[in-house]
């Protein structure tokens, strides 16, 4: 079991133009608060980022006990938010311009869980404006011609409240639930 520790405030932070990704709390880091950071550019070049559903996030964190709020993300090659755990709260965010080097994404999104992991509860998504989710599927087979949401709830995940969010211009979904039978 990796730890990448805990009890990390990231707060009124200005990053711009990074490969990956802006803030990325890889392994276990509960306890956390991201807050009032600004990050535009981030992960707008193919293949300089990491591969599949990794990577060229604005913010990506693992860990209960989270808060992602008043956040300013524009420009993002795939998600804008990236997160798992229990108790998260995720408010008051603005995203704008997102997946634009990858595709299958949000603007928030609910990281993939397998059955055995779908005990996470007390997940709160609100107040956010996620706006222009734009897409990229060069290099697949899909018929759709992008399959980006606003707020992207992956595999299995349960035990989330979606509320006072606004969402628009995204060509899959606004609010997408993707195999929820946990």
């Amino acid at each position: 079991n990796m730890n990448g520790g805990s009890y990390f405030t990231i707060e009124n932070n200005t990053i711009d133009n990074t490969n990956n990704t802006a803030i990325y709390l890889k392994w276990e880091s509960p306890n956390s608060v991201i807050r009032g950071n600004t990050i535009s550019n981030t992960g707008m070049f193919a293949g300089m980022g990491d591969d599949g559903d990794a990577g060229y996030h604005a913010i990506d964190t693992k860990g209960s006990n989270t808060t992602i709020e008043y956040n300013v993300l524009n420009n993002i090659g795939y998600n804008g938010i990236y997160f798992y755990g229990s108790n998260i709260n995720v408010n008051n965010n603005y995203i704008n311009n997102y997946n634009l080097v990858k595709d299958d994404g949000g603007g928030i999104h609910v990281g993939i869980q397998t059955l055995a992991e779908a005990t996470f509860t007390n997940r709160k998504i609100f107040n956010n404006i996620v706006l222009n989710g734009i897409g990229e599927p060069s290099g697949t087979t899909d018929l759709v011609a992008s399959s980006t949401s606003g707020i992207y709830m992956d595999g299995y995940t349960v035990n989330v409240e979606i509320y006072n969010n606004t969402v628009y211009n995204n060509p899959l979904a606004g609010i997408y639930i993707n195999r929820n039978d946990g």
